[in-house]
């Protein structure tokens, strides 16, 4: 019995540390990932805006307002690294940009629209 409660504690010791490595790796590939999407010109002055993505491809953009609502959404049947999107159907404003991967990873970027 004295020894079944040092190796319990070990396991869980060790059990936990592995968890928490995997889960700082996963955090840091998207953290890198995260910096290289970019979303230009931001505000969007031109009625178009660019969404690229270096090392991953992307597969939806979804455009939601201020609201929560999406207004505009934008599928590629074969996912891309970079798109120009026309935002001529949008007015001015504030919004959130979920970009979907091909390999469903998510991530979002704020965009503002201002032709003034």
């Amino acid at each position: 019995m004295k020894y079944i409660l040092p190796i319990i504690f070990t396991l869980f010791i060790y059990v936990t540390a592995s968890a928490q490595n995997t889960w700082n790796s996963s955090l840091k590939e998207k953290e890198q990932i995260e910096s290289e999407l970019k979303v230009y010109p931001n505000p969007s002055k031109n009625n178009k805006v660019t969404v690229e993505l270096q090392s991953k491809e992307i597969a939806e953009i979804h455009f939601i307002n201020i609201t929560g609502k999406e207004v505009m959404k934008e599928m590629y049947d074969f996912p891309v690294q970079k798109s120009t999107i026309q935002l001529n159907q949008l007015p001015n404003g504030i919004y959130i940009l979920r970009i979907i991967t091909s390999d469903q990873n998510t991530f979002t970027r704020k965009l503002m629209v201002s032709r003034n």
